[in-house]
């Protein structure tokens, strides 16, 4: 990653959000939350999008 540079990263509640932050903090980028939506009321099926840069 460059210096001051972001990835944004899209994920489902349905795959392995705690793994993916914690690799995602183990590498070194802060990582924050940008959006969440959820496919219906049930909240069964949510997307999130997170952005990571270099602290």
């Amino acid at each position: 990653m460059r210096p001051r540079g972001r990835i944004y990263f899209v994920q489902s509640n349905f795959g392995e959000i705690e793994a993916m932050m914690r690799l995602a903090r183990a590498a070194g980028p802060q990582v924050s939350e940008l959006a969440r939506e959820s496919v219906d009321d049930t909240r069964r099926q949510e997307f999130f999008v997170y952005q990571m840069t270099l602290a």
